[in-house]
C-alpha cells in the first residue's frame, strides 16, 4: 500500500525528554519483550502491523519472531504505564476501518531511580568492590573503603535525580523547543553530555568523598 492510500491524523505531540521515577517501568527498557519495539518507535508512529513486521525484521537472526496479537498485548503493557501512547489514527481511502498509530510517549526518557537505597542493596556490593579497585587502578593509592564508594555514587546519582530531573520536568516545554527536530542519536547524545555537566556544576553533593578518595 504506497502513502496516497491513507492519510495518518497524529493527536499527540511526545516529550522531548520523560523522567521516569519508577524502576518497574525502567526495567521495562531492558526487558526482551519489549526493547525492540522501544527502538521501532523512534522512526515515530507506526501501526501495529508496521511494528510487528518491523519486529521480525530485528528478530529475524534470533528466530524469536513474534505474531500481531503478541506484539499488540506487549504494546497494551507499554501503553498502561504510560511509556508508549496511542497517538492518532491511520484512515484508508474508500475504506471504513482505521488503525491505531503507536507513539513513544517522549523522545528519550530519563531514569532517576538509582537511589541511595539501590546502592545499598546486596546484590550490588560486588559491582562497588570492583568500583574501588578500578579507582585504585586510576588513582594509584589504595581502595577506597565501601562506604566510602557507595556514598560517593549515591551522591553522584542524586545530581540526577534532585536536580537534573527536576529541571527536565520543569523546563520540558523549552527543551522540546531546544532539541527541535534532532534526531534521537544527537539528543542521547546531548542528554548525555549535559548529565556530566550538570554533576560538575553540583559537586557540593560529593566534595566530601572526592576528598577523601582523591585528596581533592
Amino acid at each position: 500500500m504506497s502513502d496516497d492510500d491513507y492519510n495518518d491524523f497524529v493527536t499527540f505531540e511526545p516529550h522531548a525528554v520523560l523522567v521516569v521515577r519508577d524502576e518497574k517501568k525502567f526495567a521495562m527498557f531492558f526487558d526482551p519483550k519489549y526493547e525492540y519495539i522501544f527502538y521501532i518507535l523512534r522512526e515515530g508512529p507506526q501501526t501495529l502491523k508496521e511494528i510487528t513486521e518491523k519486529h521480525k525484521e530485528y528478530t529475524l537472526k534470533d528466530k524469536k519472531d513474534k505474531k500481531e496479537i503478541t506484539i499488540y498485548r506487549y504494546l497494551k503493557d507499554l501503553v498502561e504505564v504510560g511509556l508508549v501512547v496511542q497517538a492518532g489514527k491511520r484512515v484508508y481511502k474508500d475504506k471504513i476501518a482505521t488503525d491505531t498509530l503507536y507513539n513513544r510517549a517522549a523522545l528519550m526518557f530519563y531514569p532517576v531511580i538509582i537511589s541511595e537505597e539501590y546502592w545499598k542493596r546486596e546484590e550490588n556490593e560486588p559491582v562497588l568492590k570492583k568500583l574501588a579497585e578500578m579507582i585504585s587502578l586510576y588513582t594509584g593509592k589504595p581502595k577506597p573503603s565501601l562506604a566510602t564508594t557507595r556514598d560517593l555514587i549515591s551522591n553522584m546519582y542524586k545530581v540526577g535525580e534532585s536536580v537534573l530531573g527536576k529541571f527536565l520536568e520543569e523546563k520540558n516545554e523549552e527543551i522540546s523547543k531546544i532539541l527541535g527536530d534532532y534526531t534521537f542519536g544527537q539528543m542521547d547524545l546531548l542528554l548525555r553530555a549535559f548529565d556530566m555537566i550538570v554533576i560538575l556544576l553540583n559537586s557540593q553533593f560529593y566534595d566530601k568523598e572526592m576528598e577523601e578518595i582523591f585528596g581533592k
